[in-house]
């Protein structure tokens, strides 16, 4: 059902402007250690949950819809405001996921190259990125081993 006011469009169309700016200093910024990665690795994800949290404690009850099946589950997303939570729940998730991809990338001495695809992979199908990342990093630990 739609929302009153469309706030739930103005809200998805900041939202999606914030998390594509930050995947983009994720993907591009050379010093992920530096305080320009710190404050939107934790504020985004706390940012969007906050978000999250209010609409699901005001709209859930009423919304008719629930978590114990397929049906009910699309009942619940029939409603903007739930759906635009259920976004946010994604998008927080996937960037804070991101962020691990990035900073275990970095530890393990992977080039930039090789990041940029995954994180790219990682913004645009998380479960893929997450999957190519662990099955890179198993490689690369196994290249390891047998190289020393």
């Amino acid at each position: 059902m739609p929302s009153d006011f469309g706030a739930p469009d103005i809200l998805y169309a900041l939202t999606g402007l914030v998390i594509v700016i930050c995947w983009a200093f994720l993907i591009l910024h050379p010093n992920r250690s530096s305080r320009f990665i710190t404050v939107p690795k934790f504020g985004v994800p706390l940012a969007f949950g906050l978000i999250y949290a209010g609409v699901m404690m005001a709209k859930f009850a009423g919304s008719g819809g629930g978590y114990g099946s397929i049906a009910e589950v699309r009942a619940l997303f029939v409603h903007d405001d739930i759906l635009l939570a259920g976004w946010l729940h994604y998008l927080a998730y996937d960037f804070f996921i991101g962020v691990w991809i990035a900073e275990q990338a970095d530890r393990m001495g992977l080039s930039r190259q090789i990041q940029a695809v995954i994180l790219v992979v990682a913004f645009m199908f998380p479960p893929m990125g997450l999957a190519l990342f662990l099955i890179t990093r198993g490689a690369t630990h196994g290249l390891r081993r047998i190289t020393a």
